[in-house]
């Protein structure tokens, strides 16, 4: 009796020992190991599973499968379903859904409303979007210093489409020493029109010292990433 009653503990130890394959985390990390291997038809299968569970990180990656493939209407079910549950990247994406009017009627509102919702958690990529619409006045009014004060905030966090942005602004307003820092910056992260216009004030020395060689192993480096202007500049020395 002691022996049966032994037994059972041990397996009943190794069943609670035993890793929940359908927990919606597990799920989502198989998933993302079936993406990473472009096996997108698997990854979509597993981060259905774990939509199904509520789980927000999966009904975002879910959704992205479904917009890459143009089918908006499961793309904007399942961003509108992450988004609701405070999920930073699909309150930007579907604020681009609603601004781009992918799968529903154009509401650059709405859009700007989960750009602020993504930007209330520092998402770079929403609050770089609201720099841009300041700057532009399309459905914000134009605002420069506001503008320039969202593409600094994500700036900060290391987004170099913001450290361009900002680094363009100071640039036409003619703090070189300050654009020059910024166009640095995302040049580290090979932004190609960083590296573009980085090279225009070292060739021109504004606010860095003149540097005709350092302009021009710039270029190469932008002309490497495909930047036709690059191609061209280069031709110049």
């Amino acid at each position: 009796m002691k022996k049966i009653i032994l037994i059972l503990c041990f397996v009943s130890v190794l069943a609670h020992a035993q890793p929940n394959l359908n927990h919606p985390a597990k799920l989502f990390q198989r998933a993302q190991q079936y993406e990473q291997q472009d096996d997108n038809d698997a990854a979509q299968a597993l981060y259905q599973q774990a939509a199904n569970q509520n789980y927000a990180a999966a009904q975002t990656r879910l959704a992205w499968l479904y917009y890459a493939k143009q089918n908006y209407a499961n793309a904007l079910k399942w961003y509108t379903a992450a988004a609701q549950q405070n999920d930073a990247e699909a309150q930007f994406n579907l604020g681009l859904m609603y601004e781009r009017g992918d799968g529903v009627d154009a509401n650059p509102q709405i859009a700007i409303q989960w750009y602020e919702q993504a930007e209330k958690q520092n998402y770079p990529q929403a609050i770089t979007r609201l720099g841009w619409l300041a700057e532009n006045g399309k459905y914000l009014k134009k605002d420069i210093f506001q503008a320039a004060l969202w593409y600094e905030k994500a700036a900060k966090l290391g987004y170099a489409e913001a450290q361009f942005n900002l680094a363009a602004l100071r640039d036409e307003q003619g703090d070189y020493r300050t654009a020059a820092q910024w166009y640095e910056k995302a040049a580290m992260q090979n932004h190609d029109k960083s590296l573009y216009n980085l090279a225009a004030l070292y060739q021109d020395g504004k606010g860095v010292p003149q540097n005709s060689q350092k302009a021009q192993d710039l270029l190469k480096r932008a002309a490497k990433l495909g930047l036709p202007e690059a191609e061209s500049a280069l031709e110049q020395f």
